[in-house]
């Protein structure tokens, strides 16, 4: 068992979450913004991009994630009307009783900066020669960011002050603007989501106990090292559970290396070294590509992007 730097309560039994957060804009309705960059108006969906809509999915990955720890009950406070409960630390047992911990979204926002510019592209002929055209570069830097607090319910008090943020800087280049921008689209897509989906899984390991095998997905099966190393991994001996899976390597076939490699990535993510973790998370790819393997790897890139910034 991993316990968090923000240990709750030992006697919680109950994690109630709150959304303080009035929601006036309906997640699908469309808006026009202008960015100061560049005096550009976009018109997009709230759900999309927009900061108006999300703390409602914000809360949802914060619930989805907290419920991989096993640990305890979790429940949403809500009005009988169905509309955003009007928030008041004063009065903590109005939402939450004895043995309760009360999580509140207490601030959020979510957006980008936009910026589109002339350039000059740098490109060869096929002589290999240098030559320049008019071309066109746009970006934008997503940003989102989030207050937490997290109050006992049996004494009313403020345990944790917490705030978390994530941001992710884009450009793309062509010769034409909208084609530009389109390019830009496509690559970000859903990016804004992952980013609210790290936050909400960062959050949830700052104040609860994981198991391990409840939270991360590993090879069980397959072969003597994988079974073997099965059997630590359950003790939480990681070390142990790595040093086989490394002897297992050898003499492998190519679909147990993969798995002996993404194990070991699993390993290294748990214990947080991001870049060996990616390093044989790649590894697992290059040599067997199966969904699950690519999923891991895309997530630990973006996870070891983001904790670059």
């Amino acid at each position: 068992m991993i316990y968090p730097e923000y240990r709750l309560p030992d006697d919680t039994k109950q994690l109630v979450l709150l959304n303080s957060i009035q929601e006036k804009t309906p997640r699908n309705s469309y808006t026009r913004e202008r960015f100061a960059s560049t005096g550009d108006t976009e018109e997009r969906t709230d759900y999309e991009f927009g900061a108006k809509g999300k703390s409602g999915y914000m809360i949802d990955r914060l619930e989805s994630a907290m419920k991989r720890g096993n640990f305890y009950l979790i429940k949403e406070a809500s009005s009988s009307t169905n509309e955003t409960v009007k928030w008041d630390k004063n009065n903590v047992e109005n939402y939450a009783g004895d043995g309760d911990v009360l999580v509140v979204l207490e601030n959020f926002t979510s957006d980008y900066d936009f910026n589109s510019k002339k350039i000059r592209k740098h490109q060869l002929d096929q002589s290999g020669n240098d030559y320049y055209v008019n071309a066109q570069e746009a970006s934008r830097l997503y940003k989102v960011n989030s207050q937490w607090g997290v109050y006992d319910g049996s004494t009313g008090e403020q345990l944790f002050d917490l705030h978390d943020s994530g941001e992710k800087f884009i450009k793309t280049q062509g010769l034409q603007k909208d084609q530009t921008i389109e390019k830009l689209d496509s690559i970000s897509r859903g990016l804004e989501r992952f980013l609210i989906d790290s936050i909400a899984q960062s959050f949830s390991r700052m104040i609860m106990p994981e198991k391990i095998f409840d939270t991360w997905s590993y090879y069980r099966k397959g072969s003597d090292a994988l079974e073997e190393g099965n059997k630590y991994m359950e003790l939480d001996k990681l070390e142990d559970a790595e040093s086989i899976y490394r002897r297992g390597i050898r003499g492998a076939d190519e679909e147990e290396k993969a798995k002996l490699y993404y194990n070991i990535a699993i390993i290294k993510d748990i214990m947080g070294d991001l870049e060996a973790a990616f390093n044989y998370a790649e590894k697992a790819v290059l040599t067997d590509d199966k969904s699950l393997h690519k999923s891991f790897y895309e997530k630990v890139k973006l996870k070891k992007e983001i904790s670059g910034r």
